[in-house]
């Protein structure tokens, strides 16, 4: 199967944050943890962050946060955009994670610097989504459904329109199937639909930061709307 198109905000974002046991930090509110990003390969390609806090604003062009690590490890990230207005996800692309003690430091709107000392374990990790099956469920609606992946909470799924190039849905999930019941596939264009699993519940706000948060990442093949029918194509 192929899949052409990866939605740029895949590439770049996803993450997510923890806090709890020793991996764990609060202060003020906020909570931070690092996390192992696994693709569709079920290769680690890079570090999750996730930072949850109760009323930290969002300035209009982000806040920093600056990551240091075992081995020199060094990231100086702007994050721009909240997720449900309750926690910002980064995904570091393209630098495998090493295991062991990492200093986060968030500098705020109000120019305070909060740090954190979190550790992140980078043998754990979640399996990619598999079996991911697309089905029709009436006049351009569409079910998506895969097979569970162990130590997942919560799943992000969505449709990627690759004709329009631009996602026409997505949708939290605890459950391992999804029907989109509004009209979202048009006759002709060209779709793949994505999940993503995650280490913590993502469904409630804010995030229940129990233990590391660890995300994985899978596609369907493409597939067409035609004649009411879902039809993957080779």
């Amino acid at each position: 199967m192929r899949m052409k198109f990866l939605p740029v905000y895949i590439l770049m974002a996803i993450a997510i944050a923890l806090s709890g046991c020793d991996q764990q930090k609060q202060s003020e509110g906020i909570s931070v943890s690092l996390g192992t990003y696994t693709n569709s390969e079920g290769k680690i390609t890079g570090t999750t962050v996730l930072i949850s806090a109760d009323d930290l604003i969002t300035p209009p062009d982000g806040f920093p946060v600056d990551i240091t690590g075992p081995n020199g490890i060094s990231y100086s990230i702007r994050i721009q955009e909240s997720v449900e207005q309750a926690y910002w996800a980064y995904y570091i692309y393209g630098d495998t994670p090493r295991s062991g003690k990492y200093s986060v430091s968030i500098t705020t709107s109000k120019g305070e610097v909060i740090n954190h000392d979190v550790e992140l374990d980078a043998l754990d990790y979640l399996k990619p989504p598999m079996s991911i099956i697309v089905s029709s469920a009436g006049q351009g609606k569409v079910t998506v459904s895969w097979s569970r992946v162990n130590g997942a909470k919560s799943y992000l799924v969505y449709v990627y329109n690759g004709t329009r190039q631009e996602v026409v849905k997505k949708w939290y999930t605890t459950d391992e199937s999804i029907t989109y019941t509004d009209h979202i596939l048009n006759s002709g264009d060209t779709y793949i639909a994505y999940v993503n699993a995650y280490s913590l519940n993502l469904t409630k706000a804010p995030v229940d930061i129990e233990k590391q948060f660890n995300e994985s990442h899978n596609g369907s093949g493409e597939f067409i709307l035609s004649s009411g029918r879902i039809m993957m194509l080779e």
